[in-house]
């Protein structure tokens, strides 16, 4: 886009492709510059934005927004219009998942869809719909909960039969998100020192030995879950499929 600075930028929902993030918007300061955050923000936002399978986006563009006197012929002129959707050839760096990474999280859904679907269904359960972005990398939690009614939000990571090296930066990756709608549900015998995922994480944590025990999880999830509008802690998230 060359000299161009982009002064707003959207991406809006394409049949629910961000189920709660319906708009971003970013303003250039008042020089009509970028600043280095809004263009790192942006730079981890588009990749986040290529794992939906349909969306759109547009950008007001204000030519030789870089300079600090614009040539004559930019002056008064109003912004370009840029659009990309998901037809593009681009390709994000981020991975996106299969529909379940192992038969904890599969027992989880389909046990929750048995005794807390049809007419009794409180919660809606989505599978990896929000991911917090952490500086240059990203969390994506196993599940989100949403309550039906007042629209109330809780994260579910799961984290089970892992390697050290996975479990280390599964803690740095929930110390820095330090987000206490964010759920553990960690197994007991998992190679960690006791009380470390307790001492990382600003939510809370629940264990389980064979399974986990959802009534336990749903009593969390009630405790933990914040408004759709709250921002609970230090990353920023986006909404995914």
């Amino acid at each position: 886009m060359g000299n161009y600075t982009r002064k707003a930028r959207k991406a809006q929902t394409r049949q629910g492709c961000f189920k709660w993030v319906e708009r971003y918007v970013y303003r250039t300061a008042a020089s009509g510059r970028c600043n280095r955050n809004e263009k790192h923000h942006f730079a981890r936002f588009l990749p986040a934005l290529l794992l939906c399978r349909r969306w759109w986006m547009e950008a007001d563009v204000q030519p030789f927004g870089k300079l600090r006197t614009p040539p004559p012929q930019a002056r008064g002129r109003e912004p370009l219009r840029y659009t990309l959707d998901d037809r593009t050839d681009l390709r994000t760096h981020f991975e996106a998942s299969g529909p379940f990474d192992s038969q904890l999280e599969a027992g989880l859904a389909a046990e929750f869809e048995a005794k807390y679907g049809g007419a009794r269904r409180q919660w809606e359960l989505a599978r990896e719909d929000e991911l917090i972005l952490l500086g240059d990398t990203v969390m994506i939690p196993d599940f989100s909960f949403t309550h039906r009614k007042d629209g109330r939000r809780a994260l579910l990571e799961i984290v089970g039969f892992w390697h050290p090296d996975y479990l280390r930066r599964k803690l740095a990756k929930v110390r820095q998100a330090r987000r206490r709608d964010l759920i553990l549900l960690v197994y007991k015998s998992a190679n960690v020192s006791e009380g470390e995922f307790e001492a990382a994480s600003a939510g809370e944590v629940l264990t389980f030995v064979r399974k986990p025990v959802l009534k336990d999880v749903l009593a969390a999830v009630e405790r933990s879950a914040v408004p759709p509008k709250t921002k609970p802690g230090g990353g920023g998230a986006l909404g995914l499929p």
